[in-house]
């Protein structure tokens, strides 16, 4: 896969493939999907026969379901049952379950939970560009509440409203980047070591004016060049390309949020 994404002529199909087929963010309840043949030759196919980018969200997290969503309806082994089911909890929603999906060949229900995330790494941990998202959340609230909740009492008239009796196989179809700073990325025990990883520098540290990575192309693994560029950064970190790679500017208000959030105090 490393080698066809290159190849890939359209931004969408790069970030269609990345989005399925890059390595999982974490290292347990790994994604079902692999890129067989089939998936290469539906990627080759599509990046030669649509010459125009479908009409995707911008926010990256439904463009990242969106793309799933075309995988598991195309893909001839699968078969989506449902996706983003609200499960009630005496007229209480507790949730909800991205994707429900049958794999044909051995008869297997899935319960896939998506996401996409961007970490930069600090002293207090692992950081989103918004500071109230991080990684340690964001593992735990999969692990402990969004994988499990197909098992709650309150699920099961869902469940069988899609013709579900089975138990279900649990996965975390979840892919990101994690940045260091200045080289040092000392990834946390339960992220997957092949994650792909960046770095980061102060904003201060850099001249304005360069270009900026739109966030519609953070899901493309090519850091491509764009007409946007930057005249200061404020409150929150942004993405640049920087000799082809891609590479986060931080202001330092981001940090001082951080640190303030922390009380000081660092992990």
């Amino acid at each position: 896969m490393g080698q066809l994404i290159p190849r890939l002529q359209q931004s969408w199909t790069r970030q269609l493939a990345w989005s399925l087929f890059s390595p999982d963010l974490f290292l347990y309840y790994p994604s079902p999907f692999r890129p067989d043949a089939w998936s290469i030759e539906w990627l080759w196919r599509l990046d030669q026969l649509e010459s125009d980018d479908p009409e995707f969200p911008r926010r990256l997290g439904f463009r990242f379901e969106q793309l799933l969503e075309r995988y598991l309806i195309d893909h001839p082994e699968w078969q989506l049952l449902g996706r983003n089911i609200q499960i009630h909890d005496d007229n209480r929603t507790i949730g909800e379950l991205d994707f429900i999906a049958l794999y044909l060949p051995d008869g297997q229900a899935w319960h896939i939970e998506a996401a996409v995330k961007f970490y930069l790494q600090t002293p207090w941990g692992w950081y989103g560009p918004d500071v109230r998202d991080t990684l340690l959340q964001k593992y735990l609230r999969m692990k402990n509440h969004q994988l499990r909740l197909h098992e709650h009492p309150a699920a099961r008239s869902q469940l069988d409203h899609y013709g579900i009796s089975q138990n279900l196989a649990s996965a975390m179809h979840a892919k990101g980047w994690l940045f260091g700073y200045e080289g040092q990325c000392l990834l946390p025990d339960y992220v997957n070591p092949a994650i792909q990883t960046g770095n980061w520098e102060l904003a201060a540290k850099w001249p304005y004016g360069r270009a900026y990575l739109d966030k519609s192309s953070w899901l493309d693994p090519i850091a491509m060049e764009t007409d946007y560029s930057f005249e200061t950064v404020e409150g929150y970190p942004i993405m640049i390309n920087h000799n082809g790679q891609r590479q986060f500017l931080v202001p330092e208000i981001w940090l001082q949020n951080i640190e303030e959030q922390n009380n000081g105090q660092t992990v």
